[in-house]
């Protein structure tokens, strides 16, 4: 559609540009013959607007009379139209195929989803056989089957001991408390590696860090830092002629430099007022 737009601008645009062109030649020529130049632009544009209304005329006569030829020429038979009839009901019908196959392949997926599931919950818990059947029941509720008039095989388990069912078989019925028994037990063991991390927590390894770190951290230069550390008054480690720090020491410093803010003075200050008068009475 583009293509075909970019065709009609440059032809009408050669028509335009055309018209211009042989009414400017006609300017030309009544300048020349006298006319003043009032007059001659009327006549510019004059011929202008006829060239491009004669053009619309003659592309309007020329499609009429070319339809009215191919028509008469090329006469469509009822031959082409039953065959134009056959191909679109044959379109639709690949149509129809195409989507069903769709749906198929979603539908496929969803069970390979739930297959696939299945078979890692409890592959250590059944043997191959047994899943082989659960898979099959699994296939068959999917496809809508009803179990009232089948016959449904126990499922035998391998390692499931004490389990809620008191029962070596595992039914299909029963499928979902097997499940809750599982869950369960995955959830006892995940509380017992909880507690065990929180009564024995691995030692955090302090690494220490240097000079740049340290005025980064505590947002001091470095002959401040320097000086503080010949004061003594800034934790620090020395090995040789390099100085090492603790990230954690430096914040323990930051923090004991905290001020008291106004409220806290005030509230401090009426409590040591409120002692002095309570030592005051009892004298």
């Amino acid at each position: 559609m583009k293509n075909k737009y970019l065709e009609y601008i440059i032809i009408y645009l050669s028509v335009v540009i055309g018209c211009i062109a042989i009414a400017a030649l006609v300017r030309i020529a009544a300048i020349g013959v006298g006319t003043d130049e009032f007059t001659a632009n009327i006549v510019f544009w004059v011929v202008v607007g006829l060239g491009v209304l004669i053009y619309c005329i003659l592309t309007l006569a020329i499609q009429g009379l070319l339809e009215k030829i191919s028509k008469i020429v090329f006469p469509k038979s009822k031959k082409t139209i039953e065959r134009l009839d056959i191909n679109k009901s044959f379109s639709l019908d690949e149509i129809r195929f195409e989507k069903q196959k769709q749906i198929d392949q979603q539908k496929n997926q969803k069970l390979n989803i739930a297959i696939l599931y299945t078979q890692k919950m409890f592959a250590l818990y059944t043997s191959d056989a047994d899943m082989n059947l659960l898979c099959k029941y699994i296939g068959m509720y999917s496809e809508g089957a009803s179990f009232e008039k089948i016959t449904i095989q126990p499922i035998c388990t391998l390692t499931i001991k004490n389990c809620i069912m008191c029962t070596d078989e595992i039914t299909f019925d029963k499928l979902p408390e097997a499940v809750a028994y599982l869950i369960k037990e995955i959830t006892e063991i995940k509380e017992m590696v909880v507690c065990n991390q929180n009564q024995n927590p691995l030692p955090v390894k302090r690494i220490p860090i240097g000079i740049d770190d340290a005025c980064r951290i505590i947002s001091k230069a470095k002959p401040t830092v320097y000086a503080l550390v010949r004061k003594r008054l800034l934790p620090c480690y020395k090995n040789g002629k390099k100085l090492y720090f603790f990230e954690d020491e430096l914040l323990e410093w930051i923090e004991k430099g905290r001020k008291k803010t106004i409220h806290e003075l005030t509230r401090e200050f009426q409590g040591n007022v409120h002692n002095r008068c309570i030592v005051n009475a009892r004298r």
